[in-house]
């Protein structure tokens, strides 16, 4: 009867224990707020410029070096959000975060093509400690992969952006980052025009020989023996040595054996 009793007692201890954390998890879930749908702005920052053309000796041989004038493309898209006033907190053993994410894609791409240009492996961004939070993408095609400056010359591309309020973790072994909290939800589109590229020149150097140049004698300058050059004279002379040395090593080892 005792042992009964003492079964008894400790399942309802695992009741009350589950019963517990039932509870706690929608209350932690709820007790992180849901933010606003940002508001911001998008536009081109344009800082190109013409490079001049400049010329420069060079030390060696007294030339002349041209370097031909030349479009220095810097281009950025610059995203402006205004920030929510946020403290971040420790809840359950996390640290719940105010997040930012961007997605983007071209103006005329249906609206399941979308691309993030964060995640929760590549960490979502952060708010600045200002008022406006500003995010700076360059339109150079080498940095990153998502914007190319050949598809996007004289387009159109279409942003929006997100809030979220939770932590960032990851499941045990090869499991993926997660995201964990409340999102705002995608805001209104933002376009952004690009213009196409002013028409460049590639950078070139070009070669002007001055009046001082001297010019060199026409012909080989080798050194020749029995119509071989100096590399292939020393080349038969090792392989010569060689098979002399080898003769005497045969020659020397032939003598031990008959000992």
């Amino acid at each position: 009867m005792a042992i009964f009793n003492r079964s008894l007692s400790l399942f309802f201890v695992v009741i009350l224990a589950v019963s517990s954390l039932i509870a706690i998890s929608p209350a932690f879930a709820q007790s992180i707020p849901k933010p606003s749908v940002p508001q911001f702005t998008a536009k081109l920052v344009d800082l190109s410029y013409n490079a001049p053309t400049t010329t420069s000796t060079n030390q060696y041989t007294g030339q002349t070096i041209t370097n031909q004038g030349h479009r220095v493309e810097n281009r950025t898209i610059q995203i402006t959000i205004k920030n929510q006033p946020f403290t971040s907190y420790i809840s359950n053993g996390q640290n719940i975060s105010f997040y930012l994410n961007v997605r983007e894609k071209g103006h005329y791409e249906t609206e399941d093509n979308w691309i993030n240009i964060y995640t929760a492996d590549n960490h979502y961004t952060s708010e600045s400690n200002v008022d406006y939070t500003t995010l700076t993408y360059s339109l150079d095609p080498s940095i990153p992969p998502w914007l190319n400056n050949n598809i996007l010359s004289g387009g159109q591309l279409d942003f929006q952006v997100e809030a979220l309020i939770g932590y960032v973790g990851r499941g045990s072994g090869f499991a993926s980052w997660y995201f964990s909290g409340e999102e705002s939800g995608w805001s209104t589109t933002q376009t952004v025009d690009i213009p196409a590229n002013e028409p460049t020149a590639n950078p070139r150097t070009s070669l002007s020989p001055t009046t001082s140049a001297t010019t060199e004698p026409s012909g080989s300058q080798t050194p020749v023996l029995f119509g071989l050059d100096w590399l292939q004279v020393v080349a038969v002379t090792l392989l010569v040595v060689i098979a002399v040395l080898l003769g005497l090593v045969v020659v020397y080892l032939r003598k031990r054996s008959l000992k």
